[in-house]
């Protein structure tokens, strides 16, 4: 079954690089550390709020389905040399982050959220982090555009609850 090999993949990618040492020793030559590297994996996303809106009220008469949308919403998140800057890919969608530290553990940030490289929406809010664990509070804004029918009508704002693991020494939060 292809989502269960796509899973299985992202998994794997996860604890992977938990085993990567936090600073990645120049190569011979001088060569520099890697353009992205895996920062965390966001276990329930934030992006979207379509899963916590409409799937998961439907868990007990539609377990299968919201099963599956639950492990499709799964996302890593790789981000460049200062961490600020993100790419998170779900089997779902794509979405590019910015986010800025504050104090605390405490940052803002936006993203734009993409379904094959399409603009679908856009998500705005705060995140949390004490330890290894991050959690999100957003304010996302999409629509149901695809290539197939790229029409940027019937926008919805819905709230999104974000529970991630990050690696250590990858945290973006002072």
């Amino acid at each position: 079954m292809v989502s269960g090999t796509l899973i299985g993949a992202l998994l794997g990618l996860a604890v992977a690089a938990a085993e990567v040492p936090e600073a990645v020793e120049p190569a011979p030559g001088g060569a520099a550390s890697p353009l992205l590297r895996l920062q965390r994996v966001e276990l329930l996303a934030e992006e979207d709020g379509s899963f916590l809106v409409d799937q998961l009220p439907t868990l007990t008469t539609r377990p299968g389905p919201v099963a599956l949308r639950l492990l499709a919403q799964v996302q890593p998140v790789l981000t460049g040399r200062g961490g600020r800057l993100g790419l998170g890919l779900s089997w779902a969608r794509q979405v590019l982050y910015l986010e800025e530290p504050l104090s605390h553990g405490l940052s803002v940030g936006g993203g734009l959220h993409l379904r094959l490289g399409l603009p679908a929406g856009a998500s705005a809010g705060l995140s949390w982090q004490r330890g290894p664990v991050r959690l999100g509070l957003v304010a996302n804004l999409s629509t149901a555009a695809t290539w197939a029918h790229p029409r940027w009508t019937g926008w919805r704002v819905l709230p999104g609850l974000g529970l991630s693991w990050v690696l250590p020494g990858r945290s973006s939060a002072p």
